[in-house]
């Protein structure tokens, strides 16, 4: 067997004002390869889980995926026998399969395909046949108008926080399908439109798939080519993300979501930006260096208590209750607190 060294990569990703540029992200597999590279492989990196029925800090199922090479053709896909978890702020490794379809071929697009609780996805790595490096950025999900929520999870040099992307059913971004090349800076120049990165052939975003993940008997782990389909184009139209001066529409949160509060000292992590966002969904969360509460259930933004003795209405962080003028202060009832620095 035989393992690559990672290396660095400047990937292309959307920031948070709409603007394209690159950030560095380095990663080395911790499963080895075939001498023979045969077979590709995938991380996915997550920063919040939610499962509907489980624990506070419950962990995602890892999505399916399958592979693709530049002209289109199906190449191998992930086990889809397998009920891999990844836990929440860390990571999985995962084979693509491609001793069938697309024995050492490069694998240049990736269908990335949400199962039944939702994994919000920081960053994807993904190392070929050859040893080369492709990854993309959850900031992309969130500058193309999906669902989204803040990480902890630092990538490069830089110790850049990607914003994370949901990938579940039955969402808008129930699957989504990457052409790798299209997010590394491989030449110079690059596109600098962001419409460009949030359309096909570059990312399409699929809300219905008749992937069925239950294996025929006849095949092993790995679905026939007779059951995948390479999605030309869903019609997405790209806006600009604007916020809006009214109240933005709340989402219905799992119990796990409403018992769970998340704090940042981190300048990027804005609680007014999360709050204004349509398509933001996640635990209440705190920005300390902005002094400010976000009541993701109501899409409201509270003012910290500055002190001890409360003047007017605002969040109290040392007992995490609301102080209102008509019912004095409310607790919120959370299980867990997650403070990030």
């Amino acid at each position: 067997m035989v393992g690559f060294t990672g290396m660095a990569l400047r990937i292309l990703t959307i920031f948070q004002d709409t603007s394209v540029g690159l950030i560095n992200l380095t990663f080395t597999p911790h499963l080895s390869f075939d001498i023979a590279r045969v077979n590709s492989m995938v991380r996915i990196a997550v920063a919040l889980n939610d499962n509907k029925n489980g624990p506070t800090q419950a962990d995602g199922r890892a999505p399916s995926l399958v592979a693709f090479n530049e002209k289109e053709r199906y190449i191998g896909a992930s086990d889809w026998i397998a009920k891999n978890h990844v836990k929440s702020g860390s990571y999985m490794d995962i084979v693509v399969h491609q001793e069938d379809y697309g024995s050492g071929e490069e694998p240049t697009y990736l269908q990335v395909l949400g199962k039944d609780d939702a994994v919000c996805i920081a960053y994807i790595g993904q190392t070929w046949p050859n040893g080369q490096q492709r990854g993309w950025l959850g900031d992309v999900g969130r500058g193309c108008g999906k669902r989204w929520f803040y990480s902890n999870v630092e990538v490069g040099e830089e110790m850049y926080k990607p914003d994370g992307t949901d990938v579940i059913e039955n969402i808008e971004a129930a699957a989504m399908q990457i052409h790798m090349q299209d997010f590394a800076n491989l030449t110079d120049p690059y596109p600098t439109d962001p419409s460009y990165y949030c359309t096909s052939p570059a990312l399409v975003f699929v809300r219905d798939f008749d992937y069925a993940f239950k294996l025929k008997w006849s095949e092993d782990t790995v679905p026939a080519r007779s059951r995948i389909a390479f999605w030309k184009d869903d019609g997405f139209k790209f806006k600009r993300q604007v916020y809006p001066h009214r109240r933005p529409q709340s989402s219905k949160r799992s119990p796990a979501l409403r018992r769970k509060l998340v704090s940042s000292t981190q300048e990027k992590h804005s609680a007014k930006a999360l709050c204004e966002s349509d398509t933001s969904h996640g635990p209440d969360f705190v920005s300390h260096s902005e002094g400010l509460f976000c009541d993701m259930g109501a899409k409201r933004v509270w003012p910290v208590c500055k002190t001890a003795e409360v003047e007017g209405e605002c969040y109290h962080w040392g007992t995490h209750s609301l102080v209102t003028e008509r019912e004095g202060r409310v607790e919120r009832g959370y299980a867990d607190v997650e403070e990030w620095v």
